[in-house]
C-alpha cells in the first residue's frame, strides 16, 4: 500500500476510535442550524402546551368554586326562607371569595374573574350592590326555588355518597347564618 493509502487508513481508524462525546460535539457544530431550530421549536411547543394546561386547570378550578358558591347561596336562601331570622338571603361576594380561595389562589385575579363570569351567566343568581355597615358591597342572592341540587343531595345522602365539597359548603352556609 502506498503512503497515501496508509495515511487514509490511519485517519479512518482514528475516526472509529474517537470518543462519543467528541463525535457528538463535531456533529452539533456541523449541524448547528438544525440543532438551534429544533431547540427553538421544542421550547415554543412546550410553552404552548404549558399555557393550554394552565388555562384548562384554571377553568376547572373556576367551575369547582362556582359550584361551591351555588351550594352556599342555595343553602343560605333555604335557611333564610325557613324563618331563621339571623340569616340573610344574600352573601357578600368578597366574603365568599376570601373564604373559598386559598391565599395563593387569591393572587390570581383571573381565577375569580372566571368565577364571576360564570355567576353572571347563571339566571338563578342575582348580583347587586348593597350598603352594609356604611360600606358599599356587591352581594349575591339565590333566586331559584325548588332547584335540582337539593334533590341531588337527598339522592346522594341515600346512596351514601356525599362529596366533601358539599359538606364544606353546608358548613360555610351555617357560618354565614350564625
Amino acid at each position: 500500500a502506498s503512503w497515501r493509502q496508509r495515511r487514509l487508513m490511519t485517519k479512518l481508524a482514528a475516526e472509529l476510535h474517537r470518543p462519543l462525546s467528541c463525535q457528538a460535539r463535531q456533529w452539533v457544530s456541523s449541524n448547528i442550524v438544525f440543532v438551534m431550530t429544533f431547540c427553538v421549536l421544542s421550547a415554543g411547543l412546550l410553552k404552548i402546551l404549558w399555557s393550554i394546561y394552565q388555562r384548562r386547570a384554571l377553568s376547572k378550578r373556576a367551575e369547582q368554586i362556582y359550584e361551591q358558591v351555588c351550594e352556599i347561596l342555595e343553602d343560605n336562601a333555604v335557611s333564610a326562607k325557613a324563618g331563621n331570622s339571623e340569616c340573610e338571603p344574600w352573601v357578600v361576594t368578597s366574603w365568599l371569595r376570601d373564604h373559598l380561595l386559598s391565599t395563593r389562589e387569591r393572587r390570581n385575579t383571573l381565577l375569580w374573574k372566571k368565577v364571576e363570569e360564570l355567576l353572571l351567566e347563571d339566571s338563578r343568581i342575582d348580583q347587586y350592590p348593597k350598603v352594609i355597615k356604611g360600606e358599599a358591597k356587591v352581594v349575591l342572592e339565590w333566586q331559584a326555588s325548588g332547584s335540582l341540587s337539593g334533590k341531588i343531595k337527598k339522592l346522594q345522602g341515600a346512596a351514601g355518597k356525599t362529596r366533601s365539597g358539599s359538606v364544606g359548603a353546608i358548613k360555610l352556609a351555617e357560618e354565614i347564618c350564625g
